[in-house]
């Protein structure tokens, strides 16, 4: 099996087992329709949504949430700035919705595909840099955005219930009255860990499985062991049935890969059997920024196809406009491909956090903003880190007409914003 592009799979960042059905084997045989059935269930393939954009049980129990939180209404209007300014222009008035938290690259499993899992000079050089974020640190970054932010989420690049201090911060936000939520392997042994899950006020709880079987599993979670996994699942869900309290919400996260696309009906069953709350599958990655250090330029794993092939893209970047990650001493990176100190659009700041919307506003987020939004004639000069090896940059390069410096929908420099009218369509047949 080659990887589209006559990139053969020696050449991958990671190996892996032998696939136990070939792609010609398996492309439209029963297995591979009920795989795509499962994995989308509302339309075929195209769909990488982790969830469904209809109102299901988890949007309604967050949205009854946020709704009933006292900073509601200034919630509420920085997220209508941010839907008139994002995508159109440079210097914005808004923070991101959604903040995320580093608590510590620091991880005890050893994912191929993974910063601080990888056994390369780069987790090396990283990893002795690594401290885990300490709780006052935590609570003035939370602090800081709990009047402007919907959701906070204490995980980038590390497993999060390796620091100590993750509880009481989860604790902190949970008073602030913000949506909390964490992606874990729940490998970690932890003293009583579901009931400090629960009284923490934890939200979301992403558990990153992969695999049906031990054998499967452990091809990429290398390390882990699924039966202990799933027993801390039934754990927790138990205690929740206990309490009649809906939170944390359990998503088992399945990353689909060549070798373990055929175990996704036995995930899902023996996932909902321990007691998830919902299952959700996304197409894996290889070659990542970790092993090649050019940014977003990825091969994901297609299900519609079961081949490899260059990852889908959007026609922007949405990271600029969307993404606040702060690192262990309060650095901002601008999306999860700055992986280096030297990465970061705003360093972190002497003696506190400083001002987040003066940082979110940093001259490398302006310059990159300006370059999406073809506002500067010397649009290859002078990017910043990872934006100058980013596969984003160089396809809008190959895409961009010469000679013109604005696309027609973007916004003049000094002209006010204007919200734009509601379309109401009438439904057919009524």
């Amino acid at each position: 099996m080659h990887l589209q592009g006559e990139r053969d799979q020696t050449n991958r960042a990671y190996p892996y087992a032998p696939p136990r059905h070939t792609r010609e084997q398996a492309l439209e045989t029963e297995l591979h329709r009920e795989m795509l059935r499962i994995a989308f269930p509302r339309r075929r393939g195209a769909a990488r949504t982790w969830r469904s954009r209809h109102l299901g049980r988890y949007t309604m129990l967050k949205l009854e949430h946020m709704m009933r939180q006292r900073h509601f209404l200034s919630r509420l209007m920085n997220y209508r700035a941010c839907a008139r300014e994002r995508f159109a222009a440079s210097r914005v008035s808004y923070l991101p919705p959604s903040i995320q938290v580093e608590t510590g690259k620091v991880c005890c499993l050893s994912c191929p595909g993974c910063l601080v899992g990888r056994k390369n000079v780069r987790r090396e050089r990283v990893s002795r840099a690594a401290r885990p974020t300490g709780l006052a640190q935590m609570k003035a970054l939370i602090d800081a955005v709990s009047e402007r932010a919907f959701q906070v989420y204490l995980h980038c690049h590390g497993e999060p219930l390796l620091n100590g201090d993750f509880f009481a911060a989860c604790a902190h936000a949970a008073d602030r009255g913000l949506w909390t939520g964490i992606h874990s392997n729940l490998v970690p042994r932890v003293r009583d860990l579901s009931t400090r899950l629960i009284n923490c006020g934890l939200n979301n709880l992403v558990v990153s499985v992969d695999g049906a079987t031990q054998e499967t599993y452990q091809i990429y979670r290398r390390g882990g062991d699924l039966g202990r996994v799933l027993a801390r699942i039934r754990a927790l869900a138990d205690l929740k049935a206990r309490r009649r309290w809906p939170y944390p919400w359990i998503t088992a996260k399945f990353l689909v890969f060549e070798h373990n696309w055929h175990e996704i009906r036995a995930f899902r069953d023996r996932a909902l059997a321990e007691g998830a709350d919902e299952v959700v599958f996304v197409s894996g990655f290889a070659d990542g920024v970790y092993a090649t250090g050019r940014a977003a330029s990825e091969v994901e794993f297609d299900l519609d196809t079961l081949a490899w092939r260059a990852r889908r893209l959007p026609a922007t970047c949405p990271y600029l406009w969307m993404d606040l990650r702060l690192g262990t001493e309060g650095e901002l990176y601008p999306c999860c491909n700055a992986v280096a100190p030297e990465t970061a659009f705003s360093p972190a700041p002497a003696g506190g956090v400083g001002d987040l919307q003066d940082r979110f506003n940093s001259p490398a987020h302006l310059r990159m903003r300006e370059f999406f939004l073809d506002l500067r004639p010397d649009a290859a000069t002078d990017l910043p880190q990872p934006c100058d090896t980013c596969e984003l940059v160089r396809r809008h390069l190959a895409a961009r007409p010469s000679g013109r410096t604005r696309r027609p929908w973007a916004r003049p420099r000094g002209r006010p914003l204007k919200t734009r009218p509601v379309a109401r369509v009438a439904a057919k047949g009524r």
